[in-house]
């Protein structure tokens, strides 16, 4: 049987703006799509540029704790694919086969 993959909820460090992907010591439920909606919404008011630093920040940082892995990245994109248009969708297409190992 395989083990189901989870987003997991971002979450805020004390003291500074950074978001990784980790389990939330409340909740270890799957993201739903508004969660998602909210998190995207969340990181709209930053330039494309912006928020490319912060997607691999992030990325790596979930990496390095054991939180993210290619699974994961597809999982996400299926997700977040239904509430992107057409290009939007190519570009992050694009920007997870970069973060993949």
């Amino acid at each position: 049987m395989k083990k189901q993959k989870t987003f997991f909820r971002s979450t805020s460090h004390s003291g500074n703006n950074s978001n990784s992907f980790k389990r939330n010591s409340k909740e270890n439920s799957p993201m739903t799509e508004a969660d998602l909606s909210a998190q995207m919404a969340k990181y709209a008011t930053l330039s494309q540029e912006e928020l490319m630093l912060e997607m691999f920040r992030t990325a790596t940082e979930s990496r390095e704790k054991g939180e993210l892995d290619n699974d994961t990245l597809d999982e996400f994109l299926s997700q977040a694919s239904t509430m992107l248009t057409p290009p939007q969708l190519e570009k992050m297409k694009k920007l997870v086969a970069k973060l993949k190992v």
